[in-house]
């Protein structure tokens, strides 16, 4: 077991695959790849060849504004919906 340090990227994954919508997890990653959970820094998502139709982070005490191109880490993590088009692979970047 190792404790986690300063986050340094944020990966995505798709931890769901519909139809028309994906969910994708982004999480922060230390220097030797860890899970960060004591992020809480606002990142930016942008995705190319599709559209962020919804972010979250599951804190029931986050009173930010909602956007659909940044989102508050809540203990290291966040989720994307993205609507894809048939067919057409996408990109997400995230970075701080």
């Amino acid at each position: 077991m190792q404790t986690a340090s300063t986050p340094v990227a944020i990966s995505s994954q798709v931890v769901y695959r519909g139809q028309k919508y994906d969910l994708v997890a982004l999480v922060a990653k230390d220097q030797a790849g860890n899970v960060v959970p004591t992020a809480n820094q606002e990142v930016n998502v942008k995705v190319t060849s599709a559209k962020i139709v919804g972010l979250g982070n599951g804190d029931p005490a986050d009173i930010s504004n909602y956007a659909l191109d940044k989102v508050k880490l809540f203990m290291g993590k966040a989720l994307a919906v993205v609507k894809k088009e048939p067919k057409v692979s996408y990109q997400v970047e995230v970075e701080f």
